[in-house]
């Protein structure tokens, strides 16, 4: 068992707290047994399985009996490599698939400009991955999509949904009109309904920064703008709870559900 934050597997895994660590090695961190094996399950990468058997929570167990490269910990290291008040006691170093714009495909598109709450990112994952959306593309500016935090709320979208990340907004505009894809961009007020919006064909539903909206390459390509009516005194709504509705209200115009 490692019990020294000085050991060098130990800084190893810990130094994928931090964003350019993960770009540099495409590995990300996963607590708690649901998402590790959800990540196993979607056949991606387990580089190691790092537990703390004194912390161990329910279902973990069972992950130690399989046949995976395992690192035991202390429990003070746990602590520190987690960010929970109460640790699960068991973390996953999963590799992510290299996947680009070019190996993407489908009809339903959502695309992410800007987002900076992680907590609202993994809803979003965890939203797509519900509705078995086929593609999901992240534009520069937004919270990483590897970021402990996002994965964490994502409760396992992460592994189910291919998505790209860091897509300049001129490249992602280029992709999108060069696939024939119907752009509609999820505006506060003036937009068309949501709900009387034609989501035929291949659609992509845009969601933009909280404060500033989306960019200009992406708002030029944009053939409607979509609102979600409130008669209430609210002045928007969260940005996952808007992109929950819009998509679910998608998916059943489209009879996907």
């Amino acid at each position: 068992m490692i019990d020294s934050r000085q050991n060098p597997r130990f800084q190893q895994v810990r130094r994928l707290k931090q964003r350019k660590y993960r770009q540099q090695q495409k590995e990300l961190l996963a607590e708690g047994p649901l998402p590790i094996k959800e990540g196993l399950a979607q056949k991606w990468e387990l580089q190691q399985l790092v537990f703390c058997r004194e912390m161990l929570s329910p279902g973990a167990e069972e992950l130690l009996s399989k046949e995976l490269p395992l690192l035991e910990i202390s429990p003070a290291l746990m602590r520190l490599l987690t960010d929970t008040e109460t640790p699960q006691g068991v973390v996953g170093v999963f590799q992510w698939p290299e996947i680009g714009l070019d190996n993407l495909t489908g009809d339903m598109v959502l695309v992410i400009d800007g987002l900076q709450d992680p907590g609202n990112m993994g809803t979003l994952l965890r939203t797509a991955a519900a509705l078995n959306l086929p593609a999901v593309l992240s534009l520069k500016g937004s919270v990483d999509i590897t970021s402990p935090k996002v994965v964490r709320a994502s409760m396992g979208g992460v592994f189910q949904v291919p998505w790209v990340q860091n897509i300049a907004p001129a490249e992602a505009a280029a992709w999108l009109t060069g696939r024939g894809i119907k752009t509609v961009a999820m505006v506060p007020r003036q937009g068309v309904p949501f709900h009387e919006f034609d989501y035929s064909g291949n659609v992509a539903v845009v969601v933009g920064n909280e404060a500033a909206g989306i960019s200009a390459e992406i708002a030029d390509i944009c053939q409607e703008g979509v609102t979600i009516p409130m008669p209430g005194n609210t002045q928007s709504l969260n940005a996952a709870v808007a992109v929950a509705l819009v998509l679910y209200h998608a998916a059943i115009a489209r009879k996907a559900l």
